[in-house]
């Protein structure tokens, strides 16, 4: 029998005080939204789903020579949106900036890994950082959050590993737990 767990690869961001202040407007505006917790602030760059454990040692050893020979590197976020629409939002982002060497790891890691199994993604890659779920119609407030926000900067980020992670998922949200780490030289 095969254990399946659920994996993504991500790259941590800590949470700025600009981030912190977002999300504390986000959860004053009541149920509809699902916050990200502060402590589990990321960028996923390939959502692998379902995964066969065994397989964490292959899908680690790809992601290893993926970032050997890669420097760390700073980009920004910037601004805020959400997806798929402004009619129905069901997620909340703050935008990255100067994220040519993101776009690259997360091209890297399609062509890595959908030989192990993994099938590439039909939409292009959108770097963002997902800071609420968007469960049901969201109040006004949101939309004068967005007006207000839409070029605000939260800070600058530096970028030092990528992740391999596991998601549980449970009644309170998804609990992340770190598989590998892969520090960027």
């Amino acid at each position: 029998m095969t254990n399946l767990i659920r994996t993504f690869v991500s790259v941590s961001i800590p949470a700025s005080r600009a981030i912190e202040n977002l999300l504390g407007k986000i959860e004053r505006m009541g149920n509809a939204f699902r916050p990200v917790r502060k402590n589990q602030l990321h960028i996923t760059l390939k959502f692998l789903g379902e995964t066969p454990s065994q397989s964490v040692p292959e899908i680690a050893a790809a992601i290893g020579e993926i970032v050997s020979g890669r420097s760390l590197f700073q980009m920004n976020l910037e601004g805020v949106g959400v997806f798929p629409h402004l009619r129905r939002p069901t997620v909340f982002w703050v935008g990255v900036h100067n994220e040519k060497t993101l776009v690259s790891l997360a091209n890297e890691l399609e062509n890595r890994l959908e030989p192990l199994g993994f099938p590439r993604e039909q939409r292009e890659f959108s770097p963002h950082l997902t800071v609420a779920r968007i469960r049901k119609k969201p109040p006004d407030e949101l939309f004068e959050l967005l007006e207000k926000a839409r070029d605000r900067a939260f800070g600058t980020v530096r970028v030092d590993r990528l992740i391999l992670m596991q998601s549980q998922l449970s009644y309170d949200g998804p609990e992340y737990l770190p598989l590998a780490t892969f520090p960027l030289e």
